[in-house]
């Protein structure tokens, strides 16, 4: 039996990369998971998009829960905010775009790790 791969990107805004790249997999087969704090639940044929807020360590692991086993995982996580620049922000909005990046990367890296063992 052929098992789909299954591709997990972080990005539902409409022109994001990640559902740029999501679609491009899709076109190839994969079965593609987008996820974000905003997004809305989308069920269609091999696409999914669910709400999680990558910095809590509850909503990863639902959404890992629901994922299943992954053959590829792109973090993009962003705060929505910054995009890199952070000379304009304050430090409220730093704050947040950190907890994006680092700590949303280890706590979905830890997740990851768990479930594998």
């Amino acid at each position: 039996m052929v098992t789909l791969r299954k591709i997990l990107l972080t990005g539902t805004k409409e022109n994001s990369i990640a559902r740029f790249i999501g679609n491009k997999f899709h076109k190839q087969g994969l079965e593609v998971w987008l996820y974000s704090r905003k997004a809305k639940k989308v069920d269609k044929e091999f696409w999914h998009e669910r709400q999680c807020d990558i910095t809590s360590e509850k909503e990863v692991k639902q959404l890992l829960s629901e994922t299943g086993d992954l053959d590829v995982i792109i973090m993009l996580a962003d705060s929505g905010t910054g995009h890199g620049d952070l000379e304009e922000l304050n430090e409220y909005k730093i704050k947040e775009f950190i907890d994006s990046k680092l700590t949303g990367s280890l706590i979905l890296v830890k997740e990851i790790l768990k479930k594998s063992i």
